[in-house]
């Protein structure tokens, strides 16, 4: 039997999906190491900004997920 096509695309796709992967993560850690050495300096002007409307996302979702439901489970209303 010949392995050809939707099979052998497969194949080929997750192979090459694989060799993205270990690329990605190769290119990750290089990037970690290279900021562990030398760190960058934080904007906290920024970071303050991102997490105030983390945390006020946060709120919201725990507002409209908890009501006067005393014996539903919050995670399967979720």
């Amino acid at each position: 039997s010949v392995s050809y096509g939707y099979y052998r695309a497969e194949i080929i796709v997750a192979f090459l999906n694989g060799i993205a992967l270990v690329l990605i993560s190769l290119y990750i850690f290089y990037e970690a190491y290279s900021r562990l050495a030398s760190p960058p300096e934080v904007r906290s002007g920024v970071m303050m900004l991102v997490a105030t409307v983390g945390l006020a996302a946060n709120l919201v979702v725990l507002r409209l997920l908890s009501g006067d439901h005393a014996h539903a489970s919050l995670n399967v209303r979720a």
